[in-house]
């Protein structure tokens, strides 16, 4: 009798195990807690973690997995070159939040403008980083009449055609000129195109009065003492979901901010469904086991989309559809 294929499955990943039920041998785990001890028990031909499990030598040493997938869109927890050293296959989720941290970002624009009875209508935003959220969070933003500016110098230098309504602009210019100012970038500490600290405390002084500013990529792309300071000169809104030291937050930060969050804007069943279906296809081409994915069939009616124009002309719907399927509002409060 052929030995069943052995998967470790973060429990945070919805219906990726039920997907491979009587297919596979399924052990569900707490990413904090996983210990090279556990894989070594039992043995693991796949590891699917989420950004609470650190994927290193210590945790694989020894054990003959075969792949190694995060159902997140960060890699940051991931040594990709120990894996590629062992020649471990290596799956991530992509983009596969793309659609929810679009949404938090919208979210908390309609709550600035409807609190400071603002007409976005050619108010300037200006978008860092034109990835998978990036695109998203422009076309959405156009929809809503907003005059879009973006920044991406990687695809800028490689030759990167940006579509016609919207405006590239340096980084400098785009803070100078926005009214909203949303960053979309991967970590990045050191080289050419450096993230940490993007926003520090030589520019972000060039940010207006009664501006937006939205935080939603990776803890450490703002320096936080620099908007900390910002906040003692001018008037401006700031929104926060991602801390330089997370699980650890400043406490400052989170008091002075209009809307707080702890790392959430990209936790949506829709991000999390979207996250395991690109496991279950990992799965499939490397170990060959087939995921039975009519379990990942929901209804995602509340979900927005830039295919439905007419949703974004009534702002208050709008904000109250967002608000109805995510509930960032208690989210908000619950931090707090």
């Amino acid at each position: 009798m052929a030995k069943k294929t052995k998967i470790y499955i973060d429990e945070n990943i919805p219906f990726l195990a039920e997907s491979l039920e009587g297919k596979a041998e399924v052990i569900s785990f707490n990413g904090r807690k996983l210990k090279n001890s556990h894989l070594k028990k039992t043995g693991c031909d796949a590891l699917i973690v989420r950004s609470t499990a650190d994927v290193n030598e210590a945790l694989l040493d020894g054990i003959d997995v075969k792949l190694v997938g995060t159902a997140t869109s960060g890699i940051e927890h991931i040594d990709l070159e120990y894996l590629k050293n062992r020649k471990i296959k290596f799956a991530s989720s992509e983009g596969a939040n793309a659609n929810s941290v679009a949404e938090y970002v919208i979210y908390n624009i309609l709550r600035w403008a409807e609190f400071n009875e603002i007409d976005l209508h050619d108010k300037f935003i200006g978008i860092i980083g034109y990835g998978n959220i990036g695109k998203i969070v422009a076309e959405y933003a156009y929809s809503l009449g907003l005059r879009v500016l973006l920044n991406d110098p990687p695809l800028m230098d490689a030759g990167f055609t940006f579509p016609e309504k919207f405006q590239y602009s340096e980084l400098e210019d785009l803070l100078r000129d926005s009214d909203i100012i949303t960053n979309h970038v991967p970590l990045i500490k050191t080289g050419k195109y450096k993230t940490l600290h993007l926003l520090n405390k030589s520019n972000i002084k060039l940010i207006n009065e009664d501006s937006l500013i939205l935080q939603t990529s990776r803890g450490g792309v703002i320096d936080e003492t620099a908007i900390i300071d910002l906040y003692k000169n001018i008037d401006v809104s700031f929104a926060v979901d991602v801390w330089s030291e997370e699980p650890v937050f400043n406490s400052e930060l989170a008091k002075l901010s209009v809307f707080t969050t702890p790392h959430i804007a990209g936790y949506s069943l829709n991000g999390k469904i979207n996250g395991a279906k690109m496991m279950a296809d990992a799965i499939a081409k490397v170990l060959k086991v087939k995921p039975d994915y009519s379990v990942f069939n929901i209804d995602e009616s509340k979900k927005i989309s830039n295919n439905d124009d007419k949703i974004f002309k009534d702002y208050e719907e709008l904000l109250k559809l967002i608000e109805t399927s995510r509930d960032f509002s208690n989210d908000n409060e619950n931090f707090r």
